[in-house]
């Protein structure tokens, strides 16, 4: 009787620890250390999507590609030397104890905004990575993100914006697709042979070079007309590779909404530029929208964005006689033709 009485008790004791012991109450939710929703420190150090804080702790950005370049650029530009809090994802098992390990967790910055790893998938769906993902604490996968304002717009279009090498000079180009589909102006391809797509630098911010290694050469014109000043381009990109691209407008934005253009003013590449909206100028032939900003030959065909990084135009003209008048081509004239001729594009 008394072995029974002590095995009872160990089997008593067990269970209380089991179902009292912080961590081991027997829910899976709850296997992580809640200690890291108080974290609050300064980053000194980015290396991948791994975080260096000023106590030694380094935390990893859950919900990204490590192995992408933008993301640690991204990271040295925006988080690096600022004060961020953390917060864990309720189904990954993180634990503070051992603090050589890195501790997977979404990173704040500023708490009236998306966390640094939603504003990542945002600006550059291609690096997500859902491996880590379990619960629905920041559901941050590209197929779920409303339109939200683009942090780093300039950099945002200059990953989707090329300058297009002619015979007869230059121009501008932007993809729609991440297999090389682009638009730019009639005007620009107009002779259609020898011409060239020159992507920008992916990997640093400030460069703003063109570099052979980065030139692909157009393919084929799928569609041209000199109307509509169009022209549907496919950019021949290297084996197994992709590009980034723009989603296209589907409704008019308001007037007056901030604008931003991105292209190689008399050769000036990678040049980014805004403005405001100023009007739609609507035309039998071809639909205008009219916009405050400084262009200048060889931003013909570059993408007019809004906030959103949504294209809303395609650059086509510049008034000489006034001051900051432009105008580009509406893309829900663009939009027609790409339907029309069942392309894949981003925004559809």
């Amino acid at each position: 009787m008394k072995k029974v009485l002590i095995l009872l008790g160990i089997v008593v004791v067990a269970v209380l620890c089991f179902t009292q012991c912080p961590g081991s109450n027997g829910d899976d939710d709850e296997t992580y250390d809640s200690n890291i929703d108080e974290i609050v420190d300064e980053v000194t150090a980015v290396e991948g999507n791994v975080l260096t804080l000023a106590s030694g702790l380094r935390v990893r950005v859950i919900g990204v590609d490590p192995s992408s370049p933008y993301v640690q650029m991204y990271l040295r530009q925006h988080v690096e030397g600022k004060e961020v809090s953390l917060v864990a994802d309720r189904g990954i098992k993180a634990s503070m104890d051992d603090s050589d390990e890195e501790i997977p967790a979404y990173v704040i910055l500023d708490d009236t905004k998306p966390s640094v790893n939603h504003q990542l998938v945002i600006d550059n769906e291609r690096v997500f990575n859902g491996d880590e993902l379990s619960d629905s604490l920041e559901e941050i996968r590209p197929g779920n993100i409303p339109p939200i304002i683009i942090e780093d717009l300039a950099l945002y279009m200059k990953m989707r914006t090329f300058l297009v090498r002619t015979p007869n000079g230059i121009g501008t180009g932007f993809f729609i697709n991440e297999d090389g589909l682009a638009l730019t102006n009639n005007h620009v391809t107009a002779t259609a042979k020898g011409v060239e797509a020159c992507l920008y630098d992916d990997e640093a911010a400030d460069d703003s070079q063109i570099y052979q290694h980065r030139v692909r050469p157009i393919s084929h014109v799928l569609w041209t007309d000199k109307g509509l000043d169009i022209s549907i381009l496919q950019v021949q990109l290297n084996p197994g590779e992709t590009v980034d691209y723009f989603k296209l407008a589907k409704k008019h934005v308001p007037q007056g909404t901030k604008l931003a253009t991105y292209g190689n003013p008399y050769g000036l590449t990678a040049t980014f530029t805004s403005g405001d909206l100023s009007a739609y100028r609507p035309d039998d032939t071809r639909p205008l929208v009219q916009y405050s900003m400084a262009t200048n030959p060889g931003n013909s065909g570059g993408p007019v964005a809004d906030p959103y990084g949504q294209i809303v135009a395609v650059h086509d003209l510049g008034f000489k006689d006034m001051q900051n008048v432009n105008a580009g081509i509406d893309i829900l004239a663009v939009r027609e033709v790409l339907d029309q001729l069942q392309l894949k594009y981003g925004g559809m």
